[in-house]
């Protein structure tokens, strides 16, 4: 097997798509926690955190 045919077989990484969903849930938890209190009328903070590079 050539070298082409070898690399087009190898299975795609799938580690950026994976980390990204992650990401996704874990922002839409924190949203709906803070839904949840609001709707409860519960005081709370939110905490920002920017990263300038």
């Amino acid at each position: 097997m050539d070298k082409e045919k070898y690399y087009m077989n190898l299975p795609k990484d799938l580690s950026g798509s994976i980390a990204k969903n992650r990401f996704r849930l874990e922002l839409l938890w924190g949203i709906s926690k803070i839904i949840d209190e609001h709707k409860a009328n519960n005081e709370y903070t939110i905490i920002l955190i920017l990263n300038v590079i």
